[in-house]
C-alpha cells in the first residue's frame, strides 16, 4: 500500500487537510469528518502505523475545522 500525507504533526499524528463547499458543510457536523476523508486517514494511518490524524477542513473558504481521528483497527 502507499499514503501521501498532507504532513507530519509534533504529537506524532498525521496531518491532511481538506476543503469544503458550504454546502457539504453539514458532513462535518456533530464532530465528524467527510467519509472521503475518514477512509483516506484510516488508510494513511494503516500505512504509516501512527495512531491518529489530525484532519483541518476549510469549509466555504471561511470556517476552519480541525478533527482529531483515531486509529481503527
Amino acid at each position: 500500500m502507499q499514503y501521501t500525507p498532507d504532513g507530519f504533526v509534533e504529537d506524532g499524528g498525521l496531518l491532511e487537510a481538506k476543503t469544503s463547499s458550504g454546502w457539504l458543510s453539514e458532513e462535518w457536523d456533530d464532530g465528524q469528518i467527510p467519509d472521503h476523508a475518514e477512509l483516506q486517514v484510516q488508510h494513511g494511518l494503516a500505512v504509516t502505523g501512527r495512531s491518529h490524524a489530525w484532519v483541518c477542513g476549510l469549509l466555504d473558504g471561511r470556517e476552519f475545522i480541525v478533527r482529531r481521528v483515531e486509529r481503527d483497527e
